[in-house]
């Protein structure tokens, strides 16, 4: 068991996950399944919405959870009459 599973999962998620740039958290949740169950976290996201795209609805989230919703505003898709256009081009 590593140094950082030994400590509270309330403080990993409340200190130190949010300090991790998006890339970095990602990396860290496959690490392990210690790490990983982390990355499952509702609350997790819920703060990383919160903080990366001021988001505050929690109606939105009900059904498919806030990792869902987190993806989706982190890659948005514009739909025009049919065709998928990414918009990041």
């Amino acid at each position: 068991m590593s140094t950082f599973e030994r400590l509270p999962q309330e403080l990993l998620i409340d200190d130190i996950l949010p300090l991790l740039s998006l890339r970095d958290a990602l990396s860290t949740f496959q690490v392990n399944k210690f790490f990983a169950k982390l990355g499952q976290d509702e609350v997790f996201w819920r703060r990383r919405l919160r903080q990366d795209f001021n988001y505050t609805s929690a109606s939105n989230a009900r059904n498919s959870g806030f990792k869902f919703l987190y993806m989706r505003l982190n890659n948005p898709m514009v739909y025009v009459w049919g065709y998928v256009v990414a918009a990041d081009t």
